[in-house]
């Protein structure tokens, strides 16, 4: 039997995401998973923008 792969999002957090949204709509245009993507986006690309103008990079730990 194939042993189950942790992943990055826990249950309690995926549960905490999805509490308030219907789950037929989370992968719609509208639904949460565009937000999720749009909100991932805007953090790389501020952490990146960082990087670019402040020349400075967070030390890996």
């Amino acid at each position: 039997m194939a042993r189950k792969q942790p992943t990055a999002v826990s249950a309690e957090l995926s549960d905490e995401l999805l509490a308030g949204h219907d789950p037929a709509t989370v992968l719609t245009s509208n639904g949460l998973l565009v937000d999720l993507k749009k909100a991932l986006a805007e953090r790389m690309l501020s952490a990146a923008m960082d990087v670019r103008f402040d020349g400075k990079a967070e030390k890996p730990v």
